[in-house]
This record gives C-alpha cells, structure tokens and sequence, in this order.
C-alpha cells in the first residue's frame, strides 16, 4: 500500500469498555519512558538495519507547545499535534545520508478488553522518483510478540509517491526534489480479539537507499483508551450524544443493534438526542477507501457519569479583513474549566485547523471539548471577514439651492460608526453632515471591531427650472392707483443687479438696482411714448450673466 510525504500519528487506544491506558504511550509524561528508540540506516538494497539506541537530538524528538519551530519547515502544519494533547513526537529528520530511525511501543492488551488504535498522522517525504524500495517511507507495524507475527491488517507503509490522494506540494527550500507532505489526519487499527496478547506498535522512517533525499514523520498517540468512537459518555445536564468514529474512511455504517440489520445514519458523526439511556450499545461499520487501512466493526456503549459538563460557544465571529483571530475567543463564558479543546474545518472533525489561534479565513470551523471524564460536544463558529474594501456609497442628487444629508449616502450596518469629513485623510470633521452644499465630501467607517475604510462621497447639485423674466408691454402712472409702476417679473434663482430705461432716442431715464419703475425723472413723469429696458443679473446656480430687454409704452 502506497502513501506519500508528511505523516502524522495520533493514536487514541479503546475498548468497549473503559480500557487502561498503557503508561505514556501519549507522551504526555513529557519524556520518552516505556519507548525503545533505534537508530540505523538503509542499504542501498532497501534492507533497513537498526540498532536499539537512547533518544538521540535530531532524531528522535518530542514535540511541545515551546518547540521551535512550531511549524514544519516544508508542509507549514503545526509540529504539535493539534488534538489538544501536551507533546507530539518527531522521528527522524531533513538530513539525506541514508539514516533510519524507529521507535516502539510493547503493551498487553488486557483479558476481557480489546484495543482499536486512531492513529493520527502527518509526514514529510521527498519524492526523487527512486524505484519503489528505494523511496522515503513511514512505516507503522503492529507485531503479535504472542503468536510471533506481524499482522497483515492493520499495517501502513506510506511510501513517498506522486500519486497518492490527500497530500500536497511543499516548500522547496532550496531543494530541486519535490517535497510532499500530509497535514495531521487519521485513521484506525483495529486490534479487537487480541485480548491477553503482548502487542507492538513499530513506528519507521528511511531516507531514500541512495542517500540523497529524506524523510520523516510525525506522530502523537493520545491517551484516552475508552473506544474508537469517541462522544461515548456523557455528563449530567448533556442532552444530547454526539458519537465521532474514526476519520479518514470511504464509508460509516451506524447500527444500534449487534446483528447490523439496521443501519440508522451515515457518515462519521452520529448524533443522539435526547441522550440515550445509560448502557445503550452502537455499532460502526467503517470501509477504508482503495488500499487504505481495513475494514472494522467498532462497538461502544453509553455511558453516563455525574459530573458537571458545560460547553458554551457563540455562533459567529468577526474579524477585519487583513486580520485574525483566535477561535478559542468563541468559547463563552459558563464553561467548564480544563476541558481538552480541539479545532476543525470540517463537520466531520476529521481534519485539524492548522493556525486556531490566528483564523484570517471566513467560513464555518468546528471547535470540538472533551472533559477529564470522557464527555463531549462540538458546535460550529462562523467567521465572518468584514471587507470594509467594498463597501459603497451612492452619489446624492439634490436641486439647487437644497442642501443635502451626507448619511443617506451610507447604508447603516449595526455595530458601525460613520463621520463625514471635507477632506479625505478624514482631518476636517462636519459637524452639519446633515446639511452641506453640493461637492466632494468623505466617510470615515469604523466597526466596533476597530476595522476603518474612508470612502468619497459626491453630492451634485442638479439645476433648478429655467428662469422666467417677463415685463409688461405697457403702463399708465397716472396716479389712479392701477397699472401706475412698470414692474419686471422675475421667477426663479436670478440676482437683480440694476435696471436701465432709455427713451427712443437711446437716452438713460432711469437706473437702479430695482425691477420697477414709476416713469418719472427728476421726479417727474416722462413724455408719453415708447421706452426700452434693459435688466442686468447673475443667474445664483452658475453664476452665468442674465441680461433681458423688452420695450414698454408709458400712457397718460
């Protein structure tokens, strides 16, 4: 069976019933105790040759939340299993010189008690393009020390190759090999009906046979040995099981029956509400996909503890675009406190978030708890990316000589402030927004979260109606109180700014910054006759001279 680059190992030892767990087979003593490292090489014949040897630096190293660096240099996933677990383990290393490493683990599985192992995984491996035993590989084996025999199924041998499903290119670093790698993901190894027997895991990375390219893995075992199908016991005040098989199959089967008859969901989570009666037995029928892993029947049974188990999450965060925040910031307040907490992408919770504390991606993460006592709950948490970049403003139309309200320019979003500026590095506040003349303005957008964006906002000042000048044709100041004033009519938005009359001869009468006349001169009345005006004025819109003529007849 063939797999590629970057391998990492996470076991989970189960039983159906609440199994003891071997001592530090999770590392989480922080040392290697009950570990056997090796150390060799490979032969350029593909033979492996190791000898037992102390951890050696390099080589064999665990992993903890102060490892530096705490991201694989190649496929940038966390070198610490992000399962919520104290230490991972590293085995072996970048150097191309043919080097072997292994480490091994030797347990009884205890009478009356079986074992499934969840192993995740994540490896490392360049791909040359070797013949197929010459090649990088991470090898996992379980040895029968009772019966003298390596089991068939399970046993993985990921042997770096361009054409295995799930991995992907990595950092180069220099390098001309192409460098594969496979972030944290899992599988299981079922080791039902070897109660009684002393087992043993054997872990084993090699460079390629030729000495010229490496490869390495990494591996956590984690030590809760209650079943497989974790989500099996529940707390009081829980209302709901949510059972999790084993990731990383082609297909789930759920049955709560031991004869399989009745398949009552589908997929890897099986959720229960209400909560099922303490005692009540599930069955999960998984399938591995095409030459990976084998085929199992998992059982668990429902158990119920008395012990306290609150695990609150908000729904949704939000963040700025061009920042990040940590997912652990959604788990609220009235959760129980040490409870072990876990992140994922997927619904399945299969695959691990690679960076919780620094999420700068929108969508949907699960965030997983599991406490001291086996209870457990997963919610989902959206996180919203607030893109303040497209945010929009719509031009103000107003008619002359109204003045225009700069907010419905915006369409208001809760938890946002806005402010209105005469200039666009947002220096120069308006305190009257709701009252401007037409031009060019700016709003200043601030989210609750801190997140800014300034954007233009235009108001255009659209022409009034045409203007009207109209004059009588003739008038009679014969102080019988009708028709006595020639007066021009002005209607619209034009400024008067004098008034001329001159009589036939083309000689003034009459001047003044007013739209009437009485027909006198010198304060008396003119000759009747024909007269001419002439009105001189600004048009206020756009400042355009107005000039009008007309011809009126003074009768006595």
């Amino acid at each position: 069976m063939k797999w590629v680059p970057i391998l990492n190992l996470l076991l989970l030892i189960t039983g159906i019933t609440n199994a003891q767990c071997p001592q530090n087979i999770g590392f989480e003593d922080g040392t290697f105790g009950k570990w056997q490292c090796y150390a060799g090489e490979i032969y350029n014949t593909g033979f492996i040759y190791l000898q037992p040897y102390p951890p050696l630096d390099g080589t064999h190293n665990i992993m903890s939340a102060s490892s530096i660096p705490d991201r694989d240099p190649y496929g940038g996933f966390p070198v610490l299993c992000p399962n919520g677990s104290k230490y991972s383990v590293k085995l072996g290393n970048n150097n191309a010189d043919q080097g072997a490493e292994r480490m091994s683990y030797t347990f009884e599985v205890p009478a009356g008690q079986d074992y499934s192992l969840v192993l995740n995984y994540a490896v490392v491996l360049q791909n040359p393009g070797h013949l197929e035993f010459e090649q990088p590989r991470f090898k996992v084996q379980i040895y029968n020390v009772t019966d003298d025999k390596y089991l068939d199924c399970p046993s993985f041998d990921f042997v770096s190759s361009s054409d295995l499903p799930g991995f992907q290119q990595g950092r180069f670093r220099g390098s001309p090999v192409d460098v594969l790698y496979k972030d944290w993901s899992s599988t299981s190894i079922n080791l039902i009906g070897y109660a009684g027997k002393t087992m043993r895991l054997e872990f084993t990375t090699n460079d390629c046979a030729r000495g010229g390219h490496f490869g390495y893995a990494y591996f956590d075992i984690i030590e809760n040995c209650s079943t497989a199908i974790t989500g099996n016991t529940y707390c009081s005040g829980q209302t709901a099981v949510t059972l999790i098989g084993p990731s990383g199959f082609a297909k789930y089967k759920w049955y709560n029956d031991q004869d399989l008859s009745t398949v009552i969901d589908t997929g890897s989570i099986l959720k229960v509400t209400p909560a099922p009666p303490n005692g009540t037995r599930y069955t999960l029928k998984v399938e591995p996909y095409l030459g990976i892993g084998c085929a199992d029947i998992l059982h668990t049974i429902i158990s119920k503890v008395p012990a306290g188990f609150t695990f609150n999450v908000i729904d949704s965060l939000f963040i700025c675009k061009g920042s990040s925040v940590d997912l652990s910031t959604a788990i609220s307040a009235g959760t129980t406190p040490g409870l072990n907490i876990s992140y994922f992408i997927d619904p399945a919770l299969s695959t691990y978030v690679k960076k919780p504390k620094a999420i700068s991606e929108e969508g949907t993460y699960y965030i997983r708890a599991t406490s001291a006592e086996g209870c457990l709950n997963a919610f989902p948490v959206y996180v919203k990316v607030l893109d303040l970049s497209q945010f929009q403003v719509k031009d103000i139309h107003v008619t002359y000589p109204a003045k225009a309200d700069l907010s419905t320019a915006i369409i208001a979003q809760p938890k946002t402030q806005y402010q209105f500026f005469t200039d666009a590095a947002a220096t120069k506040q308006l305190s009257n927004y709701y009252a401007v003349d037409p031009g060019h303005y700016y709003v200043k957008v601030t989210t609750d979260l801190g997140c800014e964006t300034i954007a233009p906002v235009v108001i255009i000042g659209d022409p009034p109606p045409p203007y009207v000048i109209s004059a009588p044709t003739a008038f009679t100041p014969n102080a019988d109180g009708v028709n006595d004033i020639f007066s021009i009519s002005i209607k619209g938005y034009v400024s008067l700014e004098k008034l001329k009359i001159f009589n036939r001869y083309g000689t003034p009468v009459f001047e003044g910054k007013t739209n009437t006349w009485d027909g006198a001169l010198k304060g008396r009345v003119v000759a009747p006759g024909t007269y001419y005006w002439m009105l001189d004025g600004k048009n206020d819109y756009d400042g355009s001279r107005v000039r009008k003529t007309g011809v009126i007849t003074l009768v006595k």
